[in-house]
């Protein structure tokens, strides 16, 4: 699924929950998998350049959690997937931690 943001104002966690379905990430090892679905994403930030949400991902039949960004970097729009652990997403929740 292909999916076109056209500002970060009007996109939504839930549009970058549906953006990410069917997407394939690579771990550090080198394995890939197919993300088959992303449900009960978070705010985490917005600002007038960045949109950062978390999510619940499943793949393979394993789940984890789905950090989703959009960037607006030199007027092009930017989506960054990243598997993080839950306590990594717990301290940006309680404390508003950015990469």
């Amino acid at each position: 699924m292909v999916i076109s943001f056209r500002s970060i104002e009007d996109t939504t966690c839930r549009d970058l929950q549906e953006s990410a379905t069917g997407i394939e990430l690579t771990n550090g090892l080198g394995d890939t998998f197919k993300v088959i679905s992303v449900r009960n994403s978070k705010l985490i930030s917005r600002t007038d350049s960045e949109l950062v949400c978390v999510g619940e991902m499943l793949y393979d039949g394993v789940g984890d959690q789905l950090r989703m960004e959009l960037s607006d970097v030199d007027n092009k729009l930017w989506v960054k997937y990243k598997v993080v652990d839950d306590m990594e997403t717990l301290i940006e929740q309680i404390l508003g931690w950015e990469d």
